[in-house]
């Protein structure tokens, strides 16, 4: 039977860790993302921590790079994700906060995977499902940190592969997430700003590759909904949107990003939000 992988939701709720058995990652050191940070297992969780100094406020804080590993079996499963960890801020109170979410974020992803494959019926089904993820530092300065994540799964008795794009930002002030309309003036129709400049990119993009995308006007992917921008990224003078396998046009396409200039949404950016002093 064919079993087709669900979108994986994004909650940062800290009670995820406890169902996945993970702790926060502790504060990252300032050497850069390659310094070895924790590993996190659904036995254990192994946390090897390096010495970190405080930055001044207005200062970048600095990244050191984890993993969340996890396995099972009938079916089989193994998981591998990594994530950053953010170090020698200001607040300790608000680079905790962070710290929590990113991981409580992971681990939901990981649920969200396990629980597809522990769908598939029959004790019968051969084969190692995987979930591989990796992410990208779209932006972090001494007031915002935006990563995006891709995550890779693989699903025994699943059509085929998919890949699926999430985002988190963060205020490091404060340590909250962003949501999609903290960057937009209330009451604007960001949405169809943002649905319209995706259309544009995207029909250049597909052509290049000599792919016909007249359907996009009509894609329900790229309508004026909040649940198709999900996947933002704030950047230094733009706005990052991704949009995940089968979101756009069908799964043949794969997954797909769009980077929008500041310029381009001026009329509907928020004056005091990040985007205007990003």
């Amino acid at each position: 039977m064919r079993v087709r992988l669900k979108s994986f939701a994004v909650p940062v709720l800290a009670l995820v860790l406890a169902a996945c058995g993970s702790k926060p990652a502790p504060a990252a050191s300032k050497s850069s993302s390659t310094t070895t940070a924790p590993t996190t297992t659904t036995a254990s969780t192994t946390t090897t921590s390096t010495t970190s100094t405080t930055q001044p406020s207005g200062v970048a804080p600095s990244i050191a790079t984890a993993s969340y590993t996890r396995s099972g079996g009938n079916p089989s499963y193994s998981v591998t994700i990594s994530y950053p960890v953010l170090g020698g801020m200001a607040s300790t109170t608000a680079q905790a906060k962070i710290n929590s979410q990113i991981i409580a974020s992971v681990a939901a992803w990981a649920n969200s995977f396990v629980q597809n494959v522990s769908s598939i019926s029959g004790s019968s089904v051969q084969g190692n499902s995987t979930l591989t993820g990796a992410y990208k530092t779209v932006l972090v300065d001494s007031k915002v940190a935006s990563f995006q994540f891709v995550l890779n799964s693989d699903v025994v008795s699943a059509a085929q592969p998919s890949t699926n794009i999430y985002s988190l930002n963060f205020n490091l002030s404060n340590g909250a997430t962003y949501a999609l309309g903290d960057l937009f003036k209330a009451g604007s129709n960001y949405l169809s700003a943002l649905s319209q400049a995706a259309i544009t990119q995207l029909t250049a993009q597909l052509a290049a590759q000599h792919i016909p995308a007249v359907e996009l006007q009509n894609d329900p992917g790229l309508s004026p909904a909040p649940a198709n921008f999900a996947a933002f990224n704030i950047a230094s003078g733009s706005l990052v949107l991704g949009f995940s396998q089968g979101q756009v046009i069908g799964t043949a396409i794969g997954a797909l990003t769009v980077n929008i200039p500041d310029q381009a949404l001026s009329q509907v950016i928020a004056p005091n939000g990040p985007l205007a002093n990003s």
